[in-house]
């Protein structure tokens, strides 16, 4: 008999990869889905230590570290931010930060939210930078064709 609140552990010995993003953080672990079941306490406990001691880290250049086959057109520049649910939110906290005070491209932005884990359609993220610019939080500029955004430090 089961106590009240508990949930019985899986017996499956189906090997998985279990994968999360918290923040910029993505945490990866294999294993069977018992064993996996057995230690998610764990995993949540690390995570959210994790989480909390590397927040505060500044921008780093990912792909330090990464595996041979790593594609090195992955490689992106970005700050870690505090994700909101809104995309506005998440694009002004991304040039509040030393990284938004050079030029960004629309791409430049959308790998940035994707590497904070709150990617969005490059038509939503558009439209937020525009509107960012109209109201005075962000400035633009033509460069090569192409639409840079930046933020002039107060």
């Amino acid at each position: 008999m089961s106590k009240p609140g508990r949930r019985k552990i899986p017996k499956s010995d189906l090997q998985v990869e279990l994968s999360f993003r918290s923040g910029g953080l993505e945490i990866r672990t294999k294993g069977s889905i018992a064993d996996l079941s057995k230690e998610i306490s764990s995993i949540s406990e690390f995570a959210g230590l994790a989480t909390s001691k590397l927040s505060g880290m500044a921008p780093t250049t990912l792909g330090e570290g990464r595996p041979a086959d790593y594609e090195e057109s992955t490689l992106v520049e970005a700050p870690v931010i505090k994700v909101s649910k809104s995309t506005p939110d998440n694009i002004r906290a991304l040039f509040e930060t030393r990284w938004g005070k050079t030029p960004k491209t629309l791409d430049d932005v959308s790998k940035a939210l994707e590497v904070n884990a709150v990617p969005d359609s490059a038509g939503n993220i558009g439209v937020a930078l525009i509107r960012l610019v109209k109201r005075g939080e962000l400035r633009r500029l033509k460069k090569g064709g192409k639409w840079t955004y930046f933020r002039i430090p107060p």
